[in-house]
């Protein structure tokens, strides 16, 4: 149990359990022979970023949710299920209640799918968001947020 008063010991609970983490992942890799380092390393990345996901949904500030119908329409019909917008999801936020975004975390978009989805955005008098938060496969995707009901101005925040 962390002591509340001691407002140092989490993150140092964390360094620690980092470190050992690391020192853990040096001993096994170095046990892995030089021709299967890479396979090896690739794999681990892949392991490493699900328990990054698992992480991450204790610091996110979106809720995933089931969106009602009308949600889900209104991201139809503004061109937002495009499949550039890869790992979609609808979330709510405890801050604004009321609102519900479409967030999308793919592992890359070109300059064509940034201009679609501007174009887009720009169409239903909405704005996105794009961060390096990603609970999809952090490390690899990136996320994008779009209000579908523009209540507020959006932030990146986790």
């Amino acid at each position: 149990m962390i002591d509340e008063t001691e407002p140092n010991r989490v993150k140092r609970l964390a360094a620690e359990l980092t470190s050992e983490v690391q020192r853990l992942i040096n001993e096994k890799v170095s046990s892995v022979p030089l021709r299967m380092r890479k396979d090896f390393m690739e794999e681990l990345h892949y392991d490493m970023g699900q328990l990054l996901c698992n992480i991450a949904a204790f610091t996110d500030s979106l809720t995933e949710t089931r969106a009602p119908l009308r949600v889900r329409k209104k991201a139809y019909e503004a061109g937002l299920l495009a499949s550039y917008l890869d790992h979609k999801f609808y979330a709510r936020s405890d801050e604004c209640p009321d609102e519900y975004y479409l967030v999308a975390e793919p592992y890359a978009m070109g300059m064509e799918d940034f201009e679609r989805l501007i174009s887009d955005c720009k169409r239903n008098d909405t704005k996105f968001i794009a961060g390096g938060f990603s609970k999809h496969f952090p490390g690899r995707t990136f996320r994008v947020i779009v209000p579908l009901f523009k209540k507020k101005e959006l932030t990146i925040d986790g």
